[in-house]
């Protein structure tokens, strides 16, 4: 025989009235980002540096570290990780 007692599901916390605000924002933030853009985040995404992203789509370093530039001030967030989990958490990549 259990002594175990079911107790009620509580609620710890409850989520802020506008998170789907906050959600459209960021949402609306990545759409923003071009196909080039993209297509670098992706990459680095899956971990590539921006010389290897530069080999793959027949660019400079220097210009893929451009567009993560561009796409981290464009998400407004500190670094191409955080945009990154953007971009996946937006459905974008």
């Amino acid at each position: 025989m259990s002594t175990f007692k079911s107790q009620p599901f509580v609620r710890v916390a409850q989520a802020p009235q506008d998170i789907d605000a906050q959600f459209w924002d960021v949402y609306e933030r990545v759409l923003c980002l071009s196909k080039r853009e993209v297509d670098v985040l992706r990459w680095t995404a899956m971990g590539k540096t921006a010389w290897e992203v530069g080999v793959l789509m027949s660019l400079t370093e220097r210009t893929i570290n451009f567009h993560i530039s561009r796409v981290v001030d464009k998400l407004g967030v500190p670094n191409k990780t955080a945009a990154a989990v953007l971009a996946v958490r937006a459905g974008r990549i």
